[in-house]
């Protein structure tokens, strides 16, 4: 996970950006789940606690600026 967090922690700044949507597991995670993604290919061990990941993953991750994207 360090491998993860360490260039998070030494950003001065993190921007996110997603589309609007919803999914068949988390509903509207928004920006959230975009950092679902950092997990790589872990991130498979996942899915059954998605919502506790996600949870965390929003915990550890502060972005400065979230853009949603509702256009489609």
């Amino acid at each position: 996970m360090d491998d993860i967090y360490k260039p998070l922690a030494l950003a001065t700044k993190v921007i996110g950006i997603a589309p609007v949507k919803d999914h068949n597991l988390s509903r509207a995670s928004l920006c959230m789940k975009n950092w679902y993604g950092l997990l790589g290919g872990a991130r498979n061990r996942f899915h059954q606690r998605i919502h506790d990941v996600i949870a965390d993953l929003a915990y550890m991750v502060t972005p400065t600026l979230v853009i949603l994207d509702g256009t489609r």
